[in-house]
């Protein structure tokens, strides 16, 4: 039981990495003080950038509690699934939340942006 409940919130969480973590990490803000030159649209780029990674944050924190207490409420893993899934349906909600407001986060980000600025923010790594 606990396999597989361990298995659900790893799925839940979408493994290791959020879903655009990569997108707003501080190569993001770095390549966007670099390239764009129009200082208004900077600093909105920037404001974008540094939200959306503070709302990351906040979610990651809010699924390591959310595994902690089910952690806790399945200390002796005796706990059945009518124990445990209030902390995957939690976990899924937040996650659905999480996902859109990072997706709303991009496309605020592409507002920002001019289309030579998004490609040169985010051009393929040269090899």
């Amino acid at each position: 039981m606990i396999a597989a409940a361990v298995l659900t919130m790893y799925l839940l969480l979408g493994g290791h990495a959020m879903f655009g973590s990569d997108i707003f990490g501080k190569e993001t803000g770095a390549a966007i003080k670099k390239v764009v030159s129009d200082e208004g649209r900077r600093a909105e780029a920037l404001r974008v950038v540094e939200q959306a990674r503070k709302q990351l944050e906040a979610t990651t924190k809010r699924g390591s509690r959310i595994a902690k207490e089910f952690q806790k409420a399945d200390a002796d893993q005796a706990a059945g699934r009518p124990e445990l899934q209030p902390f995957l349906d939690s976990l899924s909600e937040d996650r659905k939340g999480a996902q859109k407001e990072t997706l709303d986060s991009i496309f605020a980000l592409r507002k920002a942006l001019t289309e030579e600025d998004w490609k040169a923010v985010f051009a393929p790594p040269k090899v």
